[in-house]
């Protein structure tokens, strides 16, 4: 698969593609997968899938903001958004020379910015652009989000 954004049906036309079931067949296997995700996730589970990776919940807590048009003081209710962490063996794939990952180039420039411009910062003991401060070159309090 090459090319624009994978679509569900694009991802039911490559399931029938490489299994040799209908493409009908295929759209119920497709939609059964996300159906589940979405199910568990609303039931509060984690769902894992091993090679690829992990979805959760996480709580972002309730925030008072400013409508931009109006300077208004706008109070944002706490919510669960829906977060998906890569697995192992996704990340060392996208991460792989001359691997076709869109980003990697930019990430890659974005990291040597962030280092140029910060070079000595930390985010709770941990190196600006380091994989474990959560986005690369991103310090936690440029995100505005703490993790959970």
């Amino acid at each position: 698969m090459t090319g624009a954004a994978v679509t569900r049906a694009r991802l039911a036309e490559e399931v029938a593609r490489r299994s040799g079931i209908t493409r009908r067949e295929a759209d119920v296997v497709v939609d059964t997968v996300f159906d589940s995700i979405r199910e568990a996730l609303c039931r509060g589970e984690e769902v894992e899938i091993r090679g690829f990776g992990s979805f959760r919940l996480r709580r972002r807590n309730a925030r008072e903001t400013r409508n931009p048009r109006t300077g208004q003081q706008v109070r944002v209710p706490s919510k669960q958004v829906a977060f998906f962490r890569a697995g192992k063996v996704l990340r060392s794939r996208l991460n792989e020379p001359g691997a076709s990952g869109a980003g990697n180039e930019a990430r890659t420039a974005a990291d040597e910015v962030m280092r140029a411009m910060f070079p000595s910062r930390t985010a709770r003991g941990v190196v600006v652009g380091s994989p474990d401060a959560g986005l690369p070159g991103v310090p936690l309090a440029a995100r505005g989000n703490e993790p959970d």
